[in-house]
């Protein structure tokens, strides 16, 4: 089992949690989301999405997959950044402890 690196989080920005957020919830409904219900979702721009989507996917977030479209999923690791950032969000999490040595 691999650790959890969070210093992706600190690059993030708001519009890239709205994408990983459109994403999961696209997931309810396919198991690859669509670039376009993705835009849908998070109501970006499309070429303002592809943005977020291309830095998601850089750092391991989104997995991208072409079976007659161009779709995307939420990897662990992106599942884990999106809950950290919710309990960031509603104040339950303020510090996460150094790694062990």
């Amino acid at each position: 089992m691999g650790k959890l690196d969070v210093s992706c989080m600190r690059h993030l920005s708001k519009n890239d949690y709205r994408v990983l957020t459109a994403v999961e919830m696209g997931m309810k409904n396919h198991d690859l989301v669509p670039t376009d219900v993705i835009v849908n979702i998070a109501r970006l721009r499309h070429g303002g999405a592809q943005k977020y989507i291309s830095n998601l996917h850089r750092f391991k977030l989104l997995f991208h997959e072409q079976k007659g479209y161009d779709g995307y999923r939420l990897t662990y690791q992106g599942y884990d950044i999106l809950a950290l950032h919710t309990f960031l969000q509603r104040g339950l999490v303020r510090q996460l402890p150094p790694p062990p040595l």
